[in-house]
């Protein structure tokens, strides 16, 4: 190879071009983001419509089925999903990975607008929303004091918004809680139906008085002036004088029909942060924003802001998402160096050679570093799965350099002098690193380019990978036999304590062998017997313990907070909620010494992608903050799961529902099954059937159905033929109800730079009788006529909202899991359905993490598959040989035996991480095979007997199997180790690796040797009976 030549003959030619590639990579990676997981990309599209005065059965049928027929002809939609609810329209679009949301986005717009005029008149226009799941909360904080609740509020509007607004990379600043103020005039029914006057003149009467607006320019003398009216009212006593226009001629102020008050709006969100009332603050960042540098500047500007805030405002950050990722990606370093030193211990063992040891200490950084500049090329960030991978290539790296190293120093041992050794020594191994490496590459390329979730996922750990290898590779043929050739020679004699632990050890490995060539000649006479015992142990391990495995999705990183989730039965008023709350806050006083905060939103909680935030008086969060894992002796999962019973007990009338935040993104329930069918009778008979069956498994907590019925309505019914006589329309009945009630915005009322809402609507005593309902008036051309002799109004019960999934109605029975894994859980689930008897046209599926988890073992059973299927194809292309490759290959099922085994002992899942280990350990654990075969094949063409060839290969290979698959194996043991920040997540995938590398090591040293001394002694056999008989003719 004429690259090792011109390597090792000018040193200083390739010092500069390592070095060139050093700096490169230095550069890139000080333009890398940080982040905790990669991007991953969900093409959905919302249509939001909003109907007034419509309930979720009108909304389903007059706007939401014809949306979701326009939309369904979009191409590559996956599924549609809809929500009919009180007033609004929710249909959600979800397309196939990879579609591009823009396209998509624009495709649903013409749809829907080429249906918009078949719409109910009253209905807004829809509204065409992009949803980007990147663009998340990146800080939570909570602001409270020592003064009035609206007085905070305006505090954090005015000082704390704006300035968090300005900081890059934040997309908007949401405001929860506190009390806004607002103008209201609060009308008098009563008053109002003696004037004959109507509710909308007054809206119409505030508005018109309420304008500043330019008239044009003048000129006067010399001189040319802009004109300006000034309207705008600057004093509560100024609304009250506006004059209402009416068909009298009388002049009726709004005095005389209503009371203007300096008021708050509706108080619907209730925020406290350890007890104290306060204004929430949530920030989020652009979708393309990096994370931790978003935060970063919102920290540095949120100290800014202290300096100038009044003393008694508190501001404190109760989630900040950039320090979980910067310490998980602190601790992954950290195991990376560990690894590695670990690895170069290893290395002086075997090599005897401190020389040794800084070669491939050199030899590994340089490939890492370099790797970086594909990385930045890719478009990658530093994150978790990038980084993994990094730690992960430590050992694959330090293989190639190790078997390079250690054959330069068997010849320069045997007398050639260093250059030549150098040369010679990287050329004779050249072949078995090639392969090697390949192996790896073509294992790494199908990660790289899986479809789904998972694909996405994992797409940058890959990438990565390959990165390192091939620039490993590079250096094993450049760099490596460069340094050996300048600093390896002969092995020394001197004593000290790590040559005596050193030669201590080599005096161990030589009887080991020894031992092992010996064993190997006694399984090469009892093939059959050896042969059968494998395959009893392998099929034994499959059958018999792979059941015992936890199939899981997602392992989920104790972050040092949790979600106390609370529903309270529908219908009850804020005050009701607030009160389960100070219950529930009163046991969370008990746990002082493990609670470090306790946040409190009352009227809003988060969601899923597909699900959203929900709203309203009757729901809650309640985020738990215990603190950083090192600085207490219990877990996130076995707190919360101690309290629980306690706060059941607590509010016995509510759902409360205790979740772990995902470090994947979502609070959404791990356990959806969706109920589908036609009629409405028979998904909700099945939807009470599963959830009975849910409700018999221990391990399943928090059962609840999106079926709710119950939700007081008072329904108004029109009759449209007296309506129509009267001349007026339903759209005209429905405005000014909901002007009555709920009220109108009619303008604003500036103070100084603050705007607040003038709100029109009845007054209290008015709006909260149903008698005095009945009798709002409406002008007619025929003269005043009440809502009763319009609108038939009677009382009932309806459902909270209507979900529909491609088309079908739909009801989802979630669950969170206590304990177990999913995947276990949802088969037994499965079983007790199946026996149901389900209706024609009614069907089931499992929906969110099992979904996705069945998504994915698909995607990286068809990883695994193409991995060994590549590889096959790539060995027989370099052995010339299609027998050989298949004995390598039936290596590869042996690791299985250590990954099932590790898994058990471990009480590890078998997640996704662990899956994708798998699929990693086809390009490590041929590479023992690939050593053994190689070299079988220089002594054969030396002239060794088949016998010998086999013996002497198995013990000369013997050292750099032990070399490179313990070094592999203690590179991954920090990250199996499971310590520091998110190692939940790391632990599973090097747990799997470092079993399976033990099993498939120990099973390969054996079982290929009789694999192939088998198949070439029947070949020499066919020969010789070939040749006998040619004789004999």
């Amino acid at each position: 190879m004429k690259l090792v030549d011109i390597s090792v003959n000018k040193p200083i030619l390739m010092t500069m071009v390592v070095m060139s590639a050093v700096v490169l990579g230095l550069f890139s990676l000080k333009d890398l983001g940080v982040d905790l997981l990669p991007e991953i990309a969900f093409p959905v599209v919302t249509v939001r419509t909003i109907y007034p005065g419509a309930g979720p059965q009108e909304i389903e049928s007059l706007v939401t089925e014809k949306i979701e027929d326009a939309v369904s002809s979009v191409s590559g939609i996956k599924n549609v999903l809809s929500t009919s609810m009180e007033n609004v329209s929710v249909v959600i679009i979800e397309f196939e990975l990879g579609t591009s949301v823009d396209v998509a986005a624009n495709e649903v717009k013409d749809k829907v607008d080429a249906i918009k005029f078949t719409l109910p008149d009253d209905a807004e226009d829809p509204v065409i929303v992009k949803v980007d799941i990147n663009a998340t909360p990146v800080i939570q904080l909570a602001v409270n004091g020592d003064r009035p609740l609206e007085e905070i509020y305006e505090i954090v509007n005015d000082m704390i918004v704006d300035e968090i607004n300005r900081v890059q990379g934040v997309a908007s600043v949401d405001v929860v809680g506190g009390k806004e103020r607002e103008i209201l005039i609060s009308v008098d029914r009563k008053k109002l139906d003696a004037f004959g006057i109507s509710i909308n003149q007054i809206i119409k009467a505030v508005a018109s008085g309420n304008i500043e607006l330019p008239s044009g320019k003048i000129k006067l003398e010399r001189k040319e002036y802009t004109l300006r009216l000034k309207g705008e009212y600057d004093s509560i006593e100024e609304i009250n004088e506006i004059i209402i226009p009416s068909t009298t001629g009388k002049n009726i102020r709004i005095k005389d029909v209503a009371r203007v008050i300096d008021s708050f709006k509706e108080q619907r969100q209730l925020v406290r942060y350890n007890g104290q009332s306060g204004v929430g603050v949530f920030i989020i960042k652009k979708s393309d924003a990096n994370i931790v540098e978003t935060a970063h500047g919102v920290n540095n500007q949120i100290e800014t802001l202290k300096k100038r805030l009044p003393p008694d405002i508190e501001v404190a950050t109760m989630i900040d998402n950039s320090i979980f990722i910067e310490s998980s990606i602190k601790d992954l370093v950290m195991n990376i160096i560990l690894g590695s030193l670990l690895t170069a211990f290893l290395l002086y063992i075997f090599l005897h050679s401190l020389k040794g040891v800084l070669i491939v200490g050199i030899s590994i950084p340089t490939s890492i570093i370099s790797s970086f500049i594909l990385i930045k090329y890719a478009g990658f960030t530093i994150n978790f799965m990038s980084l993994m991978a990094l730690a992960i290539s430590i050992g694959i790296l330090v293989t190639n350099a190790i078997v390079v190293l250690e054959n330069i120093q068997n010849h320069i041992d045997r007398g050639d002098k260093p250059k030549e050794a150098a040369k010679s020594g990287t050329k004779e191994i050249a072949i078995a690193v090639l392969a090697s490496t390949l192996t790896n590459i073509v294992v790494f390329t199908p990660i790289a380019f899986m479809k789904g979730i998972v694909g996405q996922f994992f797409i940058q750990f890959g990438l990565t990978v390959t990165f390192a290898t091939i620039f490993s590779l590079v250096t094993a043929f450049t760099l490596t036999p460069m340094l050996a050739s300048r600093l390896l020679a002969k092995t020394s004699h001197k004593e000290n304590i790590l040559t005596k632990f050193s030669k201590a050890w080599e005096r161990f490995y030589v009887k080991l062998a020894n031992i092992y060539r010996s064993a190997v000649g006694y399984v090469l006479k009892k093939r059959v017997v050896t042969i059968l015992i494998i395959i009893v142990i392998f099929f034994g391990t499959m059958l018999g313990l792979a059941r015992y495995l936890d199939l899981g999705f997602f392992t989920k990183s104790d972050q040092g907070y949790f979600v106390i989730k609370v529903d309270m039965p529908v219908g009850v008023n804020i005050d009701q909620t607030d009160e389960a709350l100070y219950r529930i806050e009163n046991i969370l006083k008990r746990h002082r010494n493990i609670i470090k905060s306790v946040y409190t939103v009352l009227g809003k909680t988060t969601g899923s992608i597909f699900s959203g935030s929900t709203e309203g008086v009757d729901v809650a969060e309640i985020l738990i903050d215990i603190g950083d894992k090192e600085n207490r002796d219990i877990s996130v999962k076995n707190f919360s799961e101690s309290i629980r019973e306690e706060l059941v007990l607590a509010v016995p009338s509510a759902t409360i529902g205790l979740l772990d935040k995902n470090p994947a993104g979502g609070d959404a329930a791990p356990v959806q099954l969706q109920i589908l069918g036609i009629e409405t009778e028979h998904i909700v008979e099945m939807s009470e059937k599963a959830k009975n069956i849910l409700k018999g498994f221990k391990n399943l907590v928090d059962i609840e159905s999106s079926w709710e019925v119950g939700k007081p309505e008072i329904i108004i019914l029109p009759n449209r033929k007296v309506i129509s006589e009267f001349g007026i329309t339903v759209s005209q009945i429905a405005l000014v109800l909901r002007f009555s009630i709920d009220g109108n915005v009619a303008t604003q009322y500036r103070v100084g730079k603050d705007e607040y809402d003038i709100r029109v609507r009845f007054s209290d005593s008015d709006k909260n009788n149903i008698n005095n309902l009945k009798q709002i008036t409406f002008l007619t051309p025929v003269g005043k006529v009440p809502l009763s002799e319009l609108c038939q109004i009677t009382e009932g019960k309806g459902p909270l909202q209507i979900n529909r999934k491609n088309k079908a109605k739909m009801i989802t029975v979630s669950a969170n899991l206590g304990s177990g894994a999913i995947g276990n859980t949802v088969a037994e689930i499965r079983e007790k359905l199946d026996e149901l008897n389900w209706p024609v046209g009614t069907e089931y599926f499992f929906a969110g993490e099992e979904e996705r988890r069945a998504e994915s073992t698909d995607e990286i059973g068809q990883a695994l598959l193409l991995s060994i299927i590549l590889t096959y194809m790539l060995l027989a292309a370099i052995l010339e040989s299609f027998v050989e490759p298949i004995m390598i290959m039936s290596t590869v099922p042996l690791a299985l035996i250590g990954v099932i085994f590790g898994l058990i002992l471990t009480n590890q899942q078998l997640d996704i991480f662990s899956m994708m280990a798998v699929v990693m350990l086809v390009g490590i654990v041929v590479n023992n095979a690939i050593l053994i075969l190689d070299y079988i094949h220089t002594l054969r063409t030396a002239g060794y007997k088949l016998l010998e060839a086999v013996l002497t290969s198995c013990q000369t290979r013997l050292r750099p199997i032990i070399m490179t698959n313990a070094a592999v194996s203690l590179a991954m043991v920090p990250l199996a180790l499971g310590i520091g920040e998110g190692a939940e997540m790391r632990a599973p995938m090097a747990i799997v690796s470092i079993s399976g590398i033990i099993t498939s090591t120990v099973f390969t040293l054996f079982l290929l040797p009789i694999l192939y001394f088998t198949y070439e002694n029947w070949k020499e056999n066919r020969k010789a009976n070939n040749n006998f008989k040619s004789i004999k003719q």
